[in-house]
This record gives structure tokens, C-alpha cells and sequence, in this order.
């Protein structure tokens, strides 16, 4: 449980700092015509990064602050009790406490493990961009050369920017229709909807096809030897 909280800490943190850094870079810069193609989505953008930089920093304390954390939890805890009485008040403080308990290792690991953190950034970093890159391979395959490959990729960068923190499963509709948006000049009104099927189908629907293939296949397995495991012995 510890080894699993510290991982689950360091990439969440990541995962998200690398598109708080992305969206901050773009956002301060204002390159002209990517900021032309965002302004009839900048507003979801900034609430996008908003949201973004709130969940690292809560991340943040909860990982080198536990204490602070739970401390503030139990106080909304206990005033939601008051608006709305809880069954069972206990419990959920219970589950509180452990939940802090779990991270409190984790702050250890940054400061002796520095290394570590750094490269799963960079490899984040990577993992991320290589993602974007799917809308440039959708532009080249449908035989467009106009745009460079940088410009795409911001582009489709502020769309995971501004969709990632949103309370939607995989940013299913709004990704689609801000792709709709932005990318409509890009591709042109013709190809801008088949564009979106294939980018998208690619870079998520496609993933969440093969993640579902294997929970299926490890939940087989893990019961296959649970099964064997308790089997009596002849």
C-alpha cells in the first residue's frame, strides 16, 4: 500500500504539472494564431488550467502538508455534518485519517528519490506530446501539408489543457466539440468531422478499448489462480 500510494502520488502530480507547465507556456507566450483559433474556447481553457493548477497544489499539500490537509478535511467534514448529517460521522473521518496516513511517505520519496521525479516528468513530458501527435499524423494522412507540426500539437495540447480536470470521463463531448472548434480551420469544414473520428478514435477511444481487453484478461487470470490457489488439496 505504501509503494502503491508513492507511485500513484508522483504520477497523478506529474500527469498534471506537465499540462499545468504546457498551458501556462502557451498562455504567457500568446503565439498569435494559436491564440486566434482558442478565443471562442479561451474561457473553457482558463477554467481548464484553473482547475489544473488548484488539483496539483492540493496534491502538493496533501503529499508535504498531511497534517494541514486533514486538519481543513475534518472541518468540512464536520460542517457538512452539520448541514446534512452523516449515518455514520466516524467512519468518514476514519477514512480521512488513512487516506493522509498513506501519503505521508511520499514527501520522504521527493526529497531522497529527486531523480526519480525527474524522470518520470521528462517521460511524462514525452508520453504526453507523442499523444498530441496523433491530431498532426490525422492532418498528414488526410494529405494536408500546410501547418507545422508544432502548431497542431499546441493546439491539441490546450484541448487536453482545458478538457483534463473537467467532471467528464476521458473529456467524452467536450473534447469532441472544442476539436470541432479549433480545428475547423485547420481542416476545413469538410474534413473537420472524420478528422475528429479518427484523432479521437486513436488517441482514446482505441486505448480504452485495449485498457478494457486487458482488465478483463488480468481479472481472468487473477481469478483463474485465486480459484486454484483455494482449490483443496487431492
Amino acid at each position: 500500500m505504501a509503494v502503491s500510494t508513492v507511485v500513484l502520488a508522483i504520477v497523478t502530480i506529474t500527469y498534471k504539472l506537465v499540462l499545468v507547465v504546457l498551458g501556462a507556456v502557451v498562455l504567457a507566450l500568446r503565439p498569435a494564431r494559436v491564440m486566434a483559433l482558442l478565443e471562442p474556447v479561451l474561457p473553457v481553457v482558463w477554467l481548464g488550467l484553473g482547475l489544473n493548477v488548484v488539483c496539483v497544489a492540493l496534491l502538493l499539500l496533501l503529499v508535504f502538508h498531511p497534517t494541514l490537509v486533514d486538519r481543513c478535511a475534518r472541518r468540512v467534514l464536520l460542517l457538512l455534518h452539520r448541514l446534512r448529517p452523516f449515518r455514520h460521522p466516524e467512519r468518514q473521518l476514519e477514512r480521512l485519517e488513512r487516506m493522509t496516513r498513506q501519503y505521508s511517505g511520499t514527501a520522504e520519496f521527493y526529497r531522497t528519490h529527486k531523480h526519480v521525479v525527474i524522470h518520470v516528468f521528462l517521460m511524462t513530458v514525452l508520453q504526453r506530446c507523442l499523444l498530441f501527435l496523433v491530431t498532426w499524423l490525422t492532418y498528414r494522412a488526410f494529405g494536408l501539408r500546410e501547418e507545422s507540426l508544432v502548431f497542431l500539437v499546441t493546439l491539441q495540447a490546450m484541448i487536453s489543457v482545458a478538457v483534463d480536470m473537467l467532471p467528464l470521463p476521458g473529456g467524452m463531448g467536450i473534447s469532441e466539440t472544442l476539436f470541432l472548434t479549433i480545428f475547423e480551420p485547420v481542416f476545413g469544414p469538410e474534413l473537420i468531422l472524420p478528422a475528429m473520428v479518427v484523432s479521437r478514435g486513436v488517441s482514446y477511444y482505441t486505448q480504452l478499448l485495449i485498457s478494457a481487453a486487458m482488465t478483463a484478461a488480468a481479472s481472468l487470470i487473477l481469478r483463474e489462480k485465486r480459484t486454484k490457489k483455494e482449490a483443496p488439496v487431492p
